[in-house]
């Protein structure tokens, strides 16, 4: 309805369990945001200390206040979410969400959660491994996509097809964000525009 969605991102598990990799960590972070989530809180921030018998992997503070590698990550990911992605998601409604295809993952999706060509903002994403959200602002026609990428592995090239033609612009993507807020604007050919 109408209740903010929150999300957790998760930045640890048990010694007996692989630790969270980066990849997993991002997202856990951005996923939620094509959704429309409003606030992210991580579990846990700070290690849990060993006494306590959970006996869990290192979090983003270790149990004695120091910084771990996973504080840098959480560094980005926070710079993006406050400077990129919150303040669009904040000032803009979800009007749909959708994943090109069922993979990599190979999740039993149902099918109105699937791109399909005659979906009225986007008509297809080249990359199958894509989940994209779609936000539109209140005051004007103006429409975000937010693009996640459902792979561990790094993409290179997508080709996005729109049912008109557009004037698009870009903001920097979330992969070693450090701060940047400028957008610059992509090349469109035939409703189709190319993001590197």
């Amino acid at each position: 309805g109408n209740r903010p969605l929150w999300h957790y991102i998760q930045s640890t598990t048990k010694k007996n369990l692989r630790d969270i990799t980066d990849y997993q960590m991002k997202f856990m972070a951005y996923c939620p945001l094509a959704y429309g989530a409003k606030g992210a809180l991580y579990y846990t921030y700070e290690s849990i200390p060993s006494n306590y018998g959970l006996n869990y992997h290192d979090a983003i503070i270790n149990p004695h206040g120091n910084v771990t590698k996973k504080y840098y990550l959480t560094k980005i990911i926070n710079y993006y979410m406050s400077y990129i992605a919150g303040p669009i998601i904040m000032s803009n409604s979800c009007v749909g969400t959708y994943h090109v295809s069922q993979e990599p993952t190979n999740e039993k999706i149902p099918a109105r959660q699937i791109l399909s060509s005659t979906n009225k903002y986007v008509k297809s994403i080249s990359n199958k491994n894509i989940l994209v959200g779609i936000f539109k602002n209140k005051a004007s026609n103006n429409y975000f996509l937010m693009l996640i990428n459902e792979s561990s592995s790094d993409l290179q090239k997508i080709k996005i097809s729109l049912p008109k033609t557009k004037s698009i612009m870009a903001y920097p993507n979330s992969y070693n964000y450090r701060g940047s807020v400028e957008q610059h604007e992509l090349k469109t050919t035939q409703n189709k525009m190319l993001w590197k």
